[in-house]
């Protein structure tokens, strides 16, 4: 199951908050980025109560983490990589 997790932070924590989710198992990709989120990550896990631990254990359990929203892929709709 792959998801991106979109990310609000504490401001000027982006940088520190993409080195700790790159060590999370599941978490594929992290990236800081502009806009609605301050952090996104990409992640693929074997299925929703991976998720859900992922995602509500570990990157909620942040200090620095204000809120996230979580995007779940439509499985077969993803492009394939170059």
């Amino acid at each position: 199951m792959m998801a991106y997790v979109l990310i609000k932070t504490r401001a000027g924590r982006s940088k520190s908050l993409v080195e700790q989710l790159q060590t999370f198992e599941g978490v594929e990709e992290a990236a800081a980025v502009y806009g609605g989120a301050d952090v996104v990550a990409k992640v693929e896990v074997p299925d929703s109560s991976a998720l859900s631990r992922l995602v509500m254990e570990r990157i909620q359990g942040i200090p620095t983490v204000e809120s996230t929203q979580t995007l779940i892929v439509v499985e077969g709709m993803v492009s394939p990589p170059e």
